[in-house]
């Protein structure tokens, strides 16, 4: 008694081949690379396996792809910490969401990436107030969120390896 909708499954499919290209670009950028290098040699100390919220310091932060000391309001933005509890994209995980508030402003955080090894980039926009670099701050995981993501992501797993055992070790998974 299902149906399916073959014209929304399609559509999805090439949202998703879309974002997967802009990941691919993201990831292989040069110019993004050496502006990702040019933050400093530091790495994000990430706490997300322990905690879900960290007190924290403003590193650095890109507006389009360039290093401010400021952000403000309605700015779309991407921060560095010194720690973090956001997990970044990988292994098939999507990245964390939150929020990242200081004593002048917050930014709603709606992607969380790692370019380069040992650097997190927390991606976002600033609803009200300001950031600065050097700024103390709050980061709190979008907890429910990241639940969701996790079970999802094991279930992609159990279904892999239960496709596996049904249908033999030539089954492959290739992301979620």
């Amino acid at each position: 008694g299902l149906t399916i909708d073959m014209t929304g499954f399609e559509q999805e499919m090439e949202a998703q081949r879309n974002r997967g290209r802009a990941r691919h670009a993201f990831i292989g950028g040069m110019e993004l690379s050496l502006t990702y290098e040019n933050l400093g040699s530091s790495e994000v100390e990430f706490v997300g396996y322990e905690h879900t919220t960290e007190t924290s310091v403003v590193a650095a932060i890109l507006i389009n792809e360039s290093p401010v000391i400021h952000a403000t309001k309605g700015q779309q933005i991407e921060i560095v910490l010194n720690a973090t509890p956001f997990y970044p994209e990988g292994g098939g995980q999507i990245g964390d969401a939150g929020t990242i508030t200081g004593q002048n402003g917050q930014i709603q955080i709606h992607d969380t990436q790692a370019p380069t090894s040992g650097l997190i980039i927390h991606r976002g926009v600033v609803t009200h107030g300001d950031v600065s670099v050097s700024d103390p701050v709050l980061a709190e995981v979008d907890f429910v969120r990241r639940g969701d993501t996790a079970r999802n992501h094991t279930g992609t797993h159990l279904l892999h390896a239960a496709l596996r055992k049904v249908l033999g070790n030539h089954v492959r998974q290739a992301g979620a």
